[in-house]
């Protein structure tokens, strides 16, 4: 069974600690250093043409969740084992830059595993 986690770029220790392969779902890559090396972006899942509706939480999600749909599960999950088996690892952390410890922030990551639960049925931790 493939373990699909999230959390952000700055989560160091706990990205190198979970043994997954850590994957980037943004629309630029990091610009400082990570202390780890990423196993690739993950475009499908990078917010791209959302930024209209970043003051609106439920428009964004709206949208977000549109696109992924457009993709399907399917193909989203061999992109995942994709990266998985090619670093040998038993899932992926999907990595974005947002600090979710406030409760009124919020980002793409965990809209994207509340979605992936509800096709797939598996939870998806945030590391």
């Amino acid at each position: 069974m493939l373990t699909v986690a999230t959390s952000r770029y700055f989560a160091r220790q706990k990205v190198i600690d979970s043994g997954l392969a850590p994957v980037g779902t943004t629309t630029g890559a990091p610009r400082f250093p990570l202390g780890y090396e990423l196993a690739g972006n993950i475009g499908l899942l990078a917010p791209y043409g959302l930024r209209e509706f970043e003051d609106d939480k439920t428009r964004f999600e709206v949208a977000y969740r549109a696109r992924l749909d457009g993709f399907g599960v399917v193909k989203i999950q061999r992109l995942l084992e994709a990266f998985a088996k090619a670093t040998e690892s038993p899932g992926v952390v999907l990595l974005c830059y947002e600090q979710l410890a406030d409760p009124e922030q919020w980002c793409h990551r965990t809209m994207f595993g509340n979605w992936w639960r509800e096709q797939t049925g598996d939870e998806v931790a945030e590391l």
